[in-house]
C-alpha cells in the first residue's frame, strides 16, 4: 500500500458538523525520513509561513539587482540623499535625487541615452517605485542637475574632505567629439582622440586623493592653459583651498598661468613642453648620474633655480627604452612607405602643398622627422639627423618647474600621480561612456558629463575598498539578479544566490549581504 503526505485542515459546515478538507497534496511517503520531512513543513505552516508548490511558481521577469545595491551604500556614506534634498520643480514633484542615483548608476552598469536609460529603469532593474518615475522626470532631473552643479560639487567635497589627502590636486584636460548634429559648446580645436575634422567640447577634472571632486565643461577650441584661472579661482572661492600643491600637464605651462598661481599663493608642479625654448630644451639635455637614481627606473635631479621656481629634471629609463624601441620602428615603418610612395610618384609633378599632404597622410606623426622632394619627376627623402637625435635623446626625459617645498624625488613621485587621470579619463571613455553625446542643449550636455563624473565618483570610492578592480567587481555584482514570481496573485522577488566571489566584494565593501526574499 502506498502512502502519501497531505495537508488538510478542519472545518465546519452548514450544519455544524466538523469535517476535513485537503489543502495540499504533497508527495509519496517512502521512508521515515520523508514523514520527518513532512512534520516539519508541517510546523513552518503552523508558525504563519505560506505554503507554496513548484506549480505554483510563475516567474515573470528576471531584474537586475547587485550594482544598484552596493550602488546605494556607497552612495548613502557619501551622503548624496541628504545633498540632493530640495531641487524640484513647480509643475510636478518627483524625487530629484532617487532619478539622479539610477542614472548614475546606468552609467555603471547599461551606459546608453537618457531614453534608453528610461526603459532600463522600468524594464531591467529592480526599483522600488518605478511606477512613480515618468520619462520627463529624467530630462528635469538633468536641468536641476546642472543647474545646482556647484552647490551639489561643493557639499560633496565637505563631505570627502575630512577623510581624504588634500596636500595635492591634480588637474587635467581631456576632448570629447560629437558625431552627427552637435551642441553650441562642439568647436573644432586640439583633438585628444585624434579625431580630425570632427567639433569636440573639452573636459577638464580636478583630483584629489584619485577622487573627482571637480569638474568643467569647455567649448571645444579652448586651449589648456587658458583654463587654469577658472579653475584655481572656483576652487579657492567654492572649496576655500589654500595651502595645496597643485599639480599639472605641460598643457597649462605658461608665463602668465605660473605668475597667476604664485600670486593666487599656491604651490605648483608643472611639466614643461620638452620640446619648445631654449631653455627648456637646454635642461632636458643635462647629465644625469647614478647619485640622481631615486628608484631603479627614476632618476631626478634640480637644475636650475630661478626665485621660488625650481628645474627638477627627471628621467623614466624603463619608458625610454620602450619610447626608442618605437621610435626605431616607427622610423623603419615610414622609410618602407616612403620608398612605396616613391615609386608610385615616379614622372609625378605634384607640387608644394599637395605633396607636403601627401607625405603626412601617408607617414603620419613620422613627418617630422624627413625632409622630401619631388624633383624632374623622381621624388627623393632625407632624414632630419637633429630633430631625430634629440627626440631620441630626450626619450623618457621630463621637466618639471615647481615652487613645492618638496625634495626632487617628492616633486618627481607627485608628478607621476597625474597618471591618476589619464586613468579616469580612460574609465570615462571606456567604461561610463561619455560618449556618444546625444543632446543637443548646452546645458543638457553639462548634465550628461556630470553624471558621469558622479559615476566615475562612485566607481573610485569602490576601489578604494576593492582588492579586484572596482569594474570587474560590477561586472560580478551585475549576475546577482531578483527573480519576480507570481504566487497566487502575489508578486514576490526572490533574489538569486550568491557565489564565493560576489560574497567577497559585499565584504570588502562593507555591505551586509541583501535578504533572499525582496
Amino acid at each position: 500500500m502506498r502512502e502519501y503526505a497531505q495537508i488538510v485542515e478542519n472545518y465546519r459546515d452548514e450544519r455544524g458538523k466538523v469535517k476535513q478538507r485537503i489543502v495540499k497534496s504533497l508527495w509519496r511517503i517512502d521512508s521515515e525520513a520523508d514523514w520527518e520531512r513532512a512534520k516539519k513543513l508541517l510546523g513552518r505552516l503552523k508558525a504563519g509561513e505560506k505554503l507554496v508548490t513548484l506549480s505554483d511558481l510563475k516567474i515573470k521577469r528576471c531584474l537586475e539587482f547587485g550594482p544598484l545595491y552596493v550602488a546605494e551604500k556607497v552612495w548613502e556614506d557619501l551622503g548624496m540623499p541628504k545633498i540632493l534634498e530640495g531641487p524640484t520643480t513647480p509643475k510636478r514633484r518627483f524625487d530629484f535625487g532617487k532619478v539622479v542615483f539610477l542614472l548614475t548608476v546606468n552609467r555603471l552598469s547599461e551606459p546608453k541615452s537618457e531614453l534608453r536609460a528610461y526603459e532600463w529603469i522600468q524594464e531591467e532593474a529592480f526599483v522600488e517605485g518605478k511606477e512613480e518615475i515618468a520619462e520627463q522626470h529624467l530630462y528635469r532631473a538633468l536641468d536641476l542637475l546642472v543647474a545646482n552643479k556647484t552647490k551639489i560639487e561643493r557639499a560633496i567635497f565637505n563631505r570627502l574632505k575630512r577623510s581624504i589627502d588634500l596636500s595635492k590636486v591634480f588637474y587635467d584636460l581631456t576632448s570629447s567629439y560629437f558625431e552627427g548634429n552637435t551642441c553650441v559648446l562642439a568647436e573644432f580645436g586640439y583633438s585628444r582622440d585624434k579625431k580630425l575634422g570632427k567639433k569636440q567640447l573639452v573636459l577638464g577634472i580636478v583630483l584629489a586623493d584619485g577622487l573627482p571632486i571637480a569638474h568643467f565643461v569647455f567649448p571645444g577650441s579652448t586651449t589648456d592653459k587658458t583654463t587654469l584661472r577658472q579653475t584655481i579661482e572656483y576652487l579657492k572661492r567654492e572649496f576655500k583651498l589654500e595651502r595645496v600643491i597643485f599639480v599639472g600637464d605641460r598643457g597649462l605651462v605658461s608665463e602668465e598661468n605660473l605668475e597667476f598661481l604664485e600670486q593666487a599663493g599656491l604651490e605648483y608642479i608643472l611639466a614643461t613642453k620638452r620640446r619648445t625654448g631654449e631653455l627648456v630644451r637646454e635642461l632636458t639635455m643635462e647629465e644625469l648620474t647614478a647619485r640622481d637614481k631615486i628608484e631603479e627606473w627614476l632618476y631626478a635631479r634640480e637644475v636650475r633655480r630661478e626665485g621660488n621656481r625650481r628645474f627638477i629634471l627627471c628621467l623614466n629609463s624603463e619608458v625610454r627604452e620602450q619610447t626608442l624601441e618605437e621610435l626605431d620602428h616607427l622610423r623603419v615603418e615610414a622609410e618602407e612607405k616612403l620608398e612605396r610612395l616613391g615609386a608610385k610618384l615616379a614622372g609625378s609633378k605634384k607640387r608644394g602643398d599637395l605633396l607636403n599632404k601627401l607625405v603626412k597622410r601617408t607617414i603620419g606623426n613620422a613627418s617630422k622627422f624627413f625632409e622630401w622632394e619631388l624633383s624632374d619627376g623622381k621624388f627623393s627623402y632625407s632624414l632630419r639627423k637633429a630633430v631625430w637625435n634629440y627626440e631620441r635623446a630626450i626619450a623618457g626625459r621630463f621637466l618639471l618647474v615647481t615652487t613645492a617645498r618638496l625634495s626632487q624625488s617628492e616633486t618627481m613621485l607627485a608628478y607621476k600621480q597625474l597618471a591618476q587621470i589619464e586613468r579616469v579619463f580612460q574609465e570615462l571613455k571606456s567604461f561610463v561612456r561619455l560618449r556618444p553625446i546625444f543632446h543637443r542643449k548646452e546645458s543638457r550636455v553639462k548634465a550628461h558629463v556630470f553624471v558621469c563624473v558622479l559615476a566615475l565618483l562612485l566607481e573610485a570610492m569602490m576601489q578604494k575598498k576593492l582588492n579586484v578592480p572596482a569594474r570587474r567587481a560590477l561586472q560580478k555584482l551585475k549576475r546577482v539578479r531578483v527573480a519576480m514570481m507570481d504566487v497566487e496573485g502575489e508578486e514576490v522577488g526572490v533574489l538569486t544566490e550568491l557565489d564565493e566571489e560576489q560574497m567577497r566584494i559585499l565584504k570588502e565593501l562593507e555591505v551586509e549581504t541583501p535578504p533572499r526574499i525582496l
